[in-house]
């Protein structure tokens, strides 16, 4: 949930990538430059995915670009699946 952070401070950002985070709303003072991803594992017991999603939304809801994503079957964890979603993500 830090990287916004880092990244309202350096402008050649573009997007932000979470991967079994939330975003917290009010880290956002302003309108950023970067877009932001959300990535999640549906069996998330450490953040679960529901907060994670709400956070999104309340986001998007102040007219920041969020895109969530949802892993199945993966827990609070770097898995291929996650990985692979990443690189997806890298690579639009």
């Amino acid at each position: 949930y830090l990287a916004p952070l880092l990244a309202y401070q350096v402008p050649s950002v573009n997007k932000v990538i979470g991967i079994g985070c939330e975003f917290r709303r009010h880290f956002f003072s302003t309108h950023p430059h970067f877009t932001l991803a959300a990535i999640h594992g549906s069996e998330d017991r450490v953040i679960l995915p529901e907060l994670s999603q709400a956070e999104a939304q309340a986001l998007k809801d102040i007219g920041i670009t969020v895109n969530w994503h949802l892993v199945t079957q993966t827990k609070h964890e770097i898995s291929k699946e996650v990985g692979l979603k990443v690189q997806e993500l890298l690579e639009q």
